[in-house]
């Protein structure tokens, strides 16, 4: 077959044109947009999960209807608008990212090839033109060769789905010319388990079957080349570090919030507390109320006063007493700490926090974040 479409084929017989239409039984009926199905792939491109198979059907019937059989092979077919036009059939039907055209159109090659291998022994069943146009068959069916296989959650290697493509789902083997390659596969995996998650060269297959050439690979499927799997690999790679980087993300936040739970319950202790030193002291003072409002010292003949530090948000951070002992600071107290409820309170003079000190040790502290109790 030419390669444009623009000469005959052989014989006298003209190519099907560019927009060449096959019967209305083939063509293929997109959904309307509103109602695009969503496709599962795997890490090598391929459809998976349920529809998966309608899937491929519909790519076969979108590049039998658009594309002809007459270019020589598929790098001859025009982008535009043969394959756009095929994406874009596809389209109507999935919805799909940019990033899966290269996947659509893989398959709508092999789809291609496998209707030109099915039109080519339809036709070269006849020596003359005459027969062959007697005889154009109405309705050609391609026969599913292979089955679409769909990958379950998780890693799977190349050797367990070479084992399994080339097994019965009860263990036995369908053909018996694999039983001894496939025996051998299973006592090397049996003798070292993590053999089979080596690269493609070294695993099991490779061990016992030979490495692969430069087209498919073995137990991957149609599709799936070398050139594609070392391709995809850093890309496979970033997103398995990414995989990690999100589960370690999500385990160091259930560490913060298990230390956040803990702090809020150490919090509600320290409140409770407080709060039944707070009663103990109103007891001890006869009813003497709380004086928060006034920052002034008690001008009573004791050498210390009871009293809360607050912090710039007026949150109690510590308990303590009030020196009088001492020589006085302008606008600041000298504070005895009783008690500490926020270790992370930064001191006022000096570096540190609450938690560098320790209970009977004196702080300075500003007097309009001092209460009295």
């Amino acid at each position: 077959m030419s390669q444009d479409g623009s000469q005959p084929i052989e014989d006298g017989l003209q190519p099907v044109e560019d927009d060449f239409q096959p019967s209305g039984e083939e063509r293929c009926m997109p959904v309307p947009r509103g109602e695009r199905k969503q496709i599962q792939f795997n890490d090598d491109g391929q459809p998976i999960g349920s529809g998966s198979a309608q899937f491929a059907t519909l790519i076969g019937k979108a590049t039998t209807t658009h594309c002809s059989p007459t270019y020589s092979d598929w790098p001859s077919v025009p982008d535009d608008p043969v394959k756009m036009k095929i994406w874009d059939v596809v389209l109507e039907s999935y919805d799909l990212e940019p990033r899966r055209r290269a996947c659509v159109l893989q398959k709508a090659n092999i789809a291609w090839r496998n209707w030109k291998y099915t039109l080519r022994k339809a036709y070269d069943k006849y020596q003359t033109n005459a027969d062959r146009l007697k005889n154009i068959p109405k309705k050609i069916k391609k026969r599913r060769l292979a089955r679409e296989r769909e990958s379950p959650d998780g890693k799977v290697t190349r050797t367990q789905l070479f084992v399994a493509l080339h097994s019965r789902k009860d263990g036995t083997y369908p053909s018996l010319e694999m039983r001894p390659t496939l025996d051998e596969i299973k006592r090397l995996v049996s003798l070292d388990p993590y053999l089979g998650e080596r690269d493609l060269d070294n695993d099991p297959v490779a061990i016992v079957c030979g490495l692969d050439g430069r087209g498919r690979i073995r137990g991957k499927g149609n599709g799936i080349s070398k050139t594609v799997v070392h391709a995809s690999a850093p890309f496979k790679n970033i997103a398995q570090q990414e995989k990690r980087a999100r589960e370690n993300s999500e385990i160091n936040f259930r560490i913060v919030m298990q230390r956040l739970d803990e702090e809020t319950k150490a919090r509600k202790v320290l409140e409770e507390k407080l709060a039944s030193v707070l009663r103990d002291s109103s007891e001890n003072d006869n009813g003497c109320r709380v004086r928060r409002s006034s920052p002034t010292l008690d001008t009573s003949n004791d050498t210390s006063t009871r009293c809360l530090l607050k912090n710039f948000k007026k949150r109690n951070v510590a308990l303590g007493n009030i020196c009088r002992d001492t020589t006085p600071i302008e606008d600041s107290y000298s504070i005895i700490v009783d008690e500490v409820f926020d270790y992370t309170t930064e001191l006022y003079i000096g570096e540190g926090t609450f938690g560098d000190i320790s209970i009977g040790d004196m702080i300075i502290w500003p007097k309009p974040f001092v209460a009295f109790v």
